[in-house]
């Protein structure tokens, strides 16, 4: 009873190391199954300590803090690689989906390329979002009136590079990001 926290804020650690390989390896339904089996060990063995629902929006490094958090880290719930402008912007593209021999990374571009933040963030009601702005430094791609971020995990798939590029530093950008931005607010303050 003494060192609960502690050994709570070691499983969470675990679960969410051991969550990160299966996001990629398993099919959906046995991840959802696989995360629900963890929620509820979490809640059965530790029921007085807080079950929190976050999601994470940012750099590698931001999901290592949040690894050592006191909820667990879900990489279902994570998003990486994708400015603002691109989970916000609506318009789909009618081009194949890039390729990334990286399943993780992969993974997160799928997210981006189908815009899924919305519909993640309604499925899973996260009680706290954590955001680092560390994705805002990639320029963006302008492809066919939908934008993307011209990450590292972009530019290293298959991805012909074509559109317009708009520079993360330009005039452009800064209004976009603006314009996105409040976009974001809106879209939280509505939920």
């Amino acid at each position: 009873e003494q060192y609960k926290k502690v050994l709570y804020q070691h499983v969470l650690r675990w679960l969410s190391r051991a969550l990160s390989p299966c996001l990629t390896r398993m099919d959906t339904t046995d991840y959802k199954l696989l995360e629900k089996e963890y929620y509820g060990f979490l809640k059965e063995a530790f029921p007085e300590l807080p079950q929190i629902r976050v999601i994470v929006f940012g750099g590698y490094n931001l999901t290592r803090i949040a690894n050592k958090s006191c909820f667990l880290e879900n990489p279902y719930n994570r998003f990486q690689f994708s400015s603002i402008i691109s989970v916000m912007d609506v318009c789909k593209l009618a081009m194949p989906e890039p390729h990334h021999r990286n399943p993780y990374r992969q993974y997160m571009l799928s997210r981006e390329f189908h815009r899924e933040y919305l519909r993640i963030l309604d499925a899973k009601r996260p009680e706290y979002i954590i955001i680092d702005f560390i994705e805002e430094r990639h320029d963006l791609v302008y492809i066919d009136g939908a934008y993307y971020t011209r990450s590292d995990a972009l530019q290293e798939s298959s991805f012909a590079e074509r559109g317009r590029v708009i520079a993360r530093n330009s005039k452009a950008c800064q209004q976009l990001w603006q314009e996105f931005c409040i976009k974001f607010i809106l879209e939280l303050k509505k939920r």
